[in-house]
């Protein structure tokens, strides 16, 4: 009876501190992703007005990459502060692949937090951390989601630029991406119809 009750505290301090630790990661992602939301909005750099917006990826990515590289730096502490934990088979390989894992995590998001789109009257620009891609509306010739989700705006000459649910005032911008397709299409549509072959 004894070793059931202990099996049964076991398992339950087990489940008690995963959920703690589950809830603690969660208030933190959301925590600090609003309170660096309502940062950004208040410096303007997350802005939307009548023909013209500007916004950036959803600081929740930014959170997201600190704690993984929190994790693995203390991945790091751990093996250099007990070697000897390290004696077991395996440990060091999977104490490696923490490391590489959690900062591979850390450097993903650390490049997909660089996010921004602005866009105004004329056109649309992406700004990521090694490339920019600009698109005029007058040559906007797709706007959807693709096979993973994402809303996607594509020009004639293929130029695209994508963006997600973590983008902040993403269906702002998808409107407005929307809206000029539209007027696109209208300006063809009358132009095709004013168009009158040259007689012979």
């Amino acid at each position: 009876m004894d070793d059931l009750w202990s099996w049964a505290l076991d398992k339950g301090t087990a489940a008690s501190v995963k959920a703690l630790v589950k809830a603690g990661v969660t208030a933190a992602i959301a925590g600090g992703a609003f309170v660096l939301t309502r940062s950004l909005k208040a410096r303007g750099e997350v802005r939307v007005a009548e023909g013209c917006g500007r916004t950036r990826q959803s600081p929740q990515v930014f959170v997201l990459g600190v704690l993984c590289g929190l994790v693995a730096f203390a991945c790091l502490l751990w093996g250099l502060l007990d070697p000897a934990s390290l004696d077991e088979p395996g440990a060091g390989v999977a104490w490696l692949l923490l490391i590489v894992g959690f900062t591979s995590g850390f450097l993903a998001t650390a490049v997909y937090a660089q996010h921004r789109w602005t866009w105004d009257g004329e056109r649309l620009d992406w700004q990521g951390a090694f490339r920019r891609v600009a698109i005029a509306w007058r040559d906007l010739e797709v706007v959807g989601r693709s096979w993973d989700g994402q809303f996607v705006a594509r020009d004639g000459s293929g130029r695209t630029i994508r963006w997600t649910t973590y983008a902040l005032e993403h269906a702002a911008l998808n409107r407005a991406a929307q809206e000029n397709l539209a007027l696109n299409r209208a300006r063809g549509a009358q132009a095709a119809s004013t168009w009158r072959p040259a007689l012979s």
